[in-house]
């Protein structure tokens, strides 16, 4: 399937059609069981200088391990806190909820983590959280963790994926309660080439189909929405569904394989890639910073 890589099929063809169509059939299976690491997907809000109402500036994903609670993120997102509480909405929360904390990130490479190859934060929640939100946090059980094994990484490129974030021009606040609406883009991961191109490391990243038009219904072509307020939010591997048939081999299960960090453009005959940090990086900051904190580390 590496042609659905490419920007010179014809959007009119058949052949493309038919192929888009089972593609979307895999698609609607992964999105039709629960969508726990979706639920785990929160918007992260800032206040900006001089603004009375802080914006949506990012996603995070929120995961809890031997009793402690986290958010993972791009380090790009936390950098706009400094040392101040990162403030958070959630989906079926009401208002924002405000977290006491401290970061850990990945070093910059330059002034800010903007342009950082590696842009990796996890933020260790020291507030007191509500039963309710503690509810929507991922357990070890929901991370990905054999990705980092790169014959096992290979097998899996057969698996539909979902990029779950809240784009900043679909929430706001009033009267400090968030509205947002969580997004999931259905996609698949792209074959070693776009790695080797785009000089990424299969070890630490994760490279998605981003495609500039999406089939809707089989019929009409629309342009597909970018990704501003998503950084920082899911990549979920959609376990035991694959795109070709009988496409559910298991009981489906939603697991977190690595955080948004980046959209890139198309170049040349590629498709627009989104470009996520694994998440044994996070776990690794954690193991760096909380080393008596004993969870399973990663080989």
């Amino acid at each position: 399937m590496n042609e659905m890589m490419f920007l010179e099929y014809n959007l009119e063809d058949e052949n493309t059609k038919t192929k888009m169509l089972e593609h979307n059939r895999a698609h609607s299976f992964s999105l039709g069981f629960y969508p726990k690491v979706e639920f785990a997907t929160v918007a992260i809000f800032c206040y900006q200088q001089n603004k009375k109402m802080p914006k949506q500036i990012g996603s995070g994903v929120a995961v809890c391990l031997c009793g402690e609670y986290f958010i993972f993120s791009a380090a790009h997102v936390f950098h706009e806190f400094g040392n101040k509480p990162i403030i958070v909405g959630y989906f079926g929360g009401l208002k924002l909820i405000y977290l006491q904390g401290d970061r850990f990130s990945t070093a910059k490479s330059g002034k800010n983590h903007n342009s950082d190859p590696i842009d990796a934060s996890v933020y260790h929640i020291h507030s007191k959280l509500d039963e309710s939100f503690k509810k929507i946090f991922l357990d070890y059980d929901d991370l990905d963790l054999h990705r980092t094994n790169l014959k096992v990484c290979n097998n899996f490129q057969d698996n539909p994926y979902i990029i779950s974030g809240i784009k900043s021009n679909r929430s706001n606040i009033s009267n400090s309660i968030a509205n947002f609406k969580q997004e999931g883009f259905p996609t698949r991961e792209m074959p070693k080439e776009v790695y080797d191109y785009y000089n990424l490391n299969q070890d630490i990243h994760v490279a998605m189909v981003y495609d500039k038009k999406r089939l809707i219904n089989g019929k009409l072509w629309e342009t597909s929405p970018n990704l501003k307020g998503c950084s920082g939010g899911a990549i979920i591997r959609s376990q035991g569904i694959f795109f070709k048939e009988p496409f559910i081999v298991n009981q489906p299960k939603q697991k977190l394989t690595a955080i948004l960090i980046e959209h890139k453009l198309g170049r040349g005959k590629y498709f627009d890639t989104a470009v996520g940090i694994r998440i044994n990086i996070h776990l690794g900051l954690i193991n760096k910073y909380l080393p008596n904190l004993k969870f399973y580390s990663i080989p």
